[in-house]
């Protein structure tokens, strides 16, 4: 009898255990504001984990804060919560608060809130990096998402013989960046390795030490990177926007 009782409180451990570790290991809570289906909650919630623990594994955070995913039904509340310049927002971080906001109006919202938080994940890695520099920022959020979705490279029009984003453009044309972001960590990941792209964030994108190389030659290697994997082809003209 006493065997039995000292077996049963082994398993009754195991079990308390390995609840308390799925709750650490998510550390997210999801909240609606306003009337957003239980039905899209559950697929943004389902979506998120799938990707969180590989996301934090990535970058290699090793204590994470709690965060709370808050998705709005209603457009104009969430504007209202945003405050100025929101009429193009979809989602947003609020690093004060650990929380990722996101208005329920777009397909595949789910991968749109991975995208928010793999922005706080970076924010654990490194405090200062919100938006510093800002093509690094929304590189890795768009890599690790998918979202927004990849285009066809070929089919952009900001590339010709004489032109090429460059890294300085992309900061002062930050819209260009949803469309190059995933390109640009894919040559970093591909040629350098997840490693040096975590300490790139933890740098705020500082290539000269990280990568031993100068911007100029980066992007000239990350042309030459684009011509070879997805077979980029130039225009006779470019556009300043993507």
């Amino acid at each position: 009898m006493h065997h039995f009782s000292i077996v049963t409180l082994l398993i009754c451990s195991l079990f308390t255990s390995a609840a308390l570790a799925d709750k650490d290991k998510n550390n997210i809570d999801y909240v609606s504001v306003g009337p957003v289906p239980k039905d899209k909650m559950e697929e943004i919630k389902q979506t998120v984990e799938t990707h969180s623990s590989n996301i934090i594994k990535n970058f290699q955070v090793t204590n994470m804060p709690y965060v709370t995913v808050k998705i709005w039904q209603n457009r104009d509340a969430f504007e209202l919560e945003y405050g100025d310049n929101a009429e193009y927002v979809q989602g947003y971080v609020v690093q004060s608060s650990w929380e990722a906001r996101f208005f329920n109006g777009l397909p595949e919202l789910g991968l749109g809130v991975v995208h928010e938080y793999t922005h706080l994940v970076t924010l654990a890695l490194n405090p200062s990096f919100d938006n510093n520099p800002r093509w690094l920022w929304e590189a890795t959020a768009i890599y690790e998402s998918g979202r927004p979705p990849v285009p066809n490279i070929s089919n952009l029009k900001c590339f010709s013989k004489e032109y090429y984003p460059s890294i300085e453009s992309l900061n002062q044309h930050p819209f260009n960046i949803y469309k190059l972001g995933y390109f640009l960590t894919d040559f970093i990941v591909s040629k350098w390795g997840q490693d040096s792209l975590v300490k790139l964030v933890k740098s705020n994108g500082n290539i000269k030490v990280i990568l031993n190389i100068s911007v100029n030659d980066f992007e000239k290697m990350w042309l030459s990177f684009l011509q070879d994997k997805y077979n980029l082809s130039y225009s006779e003209t470019a556009d300043i926007d993507c």
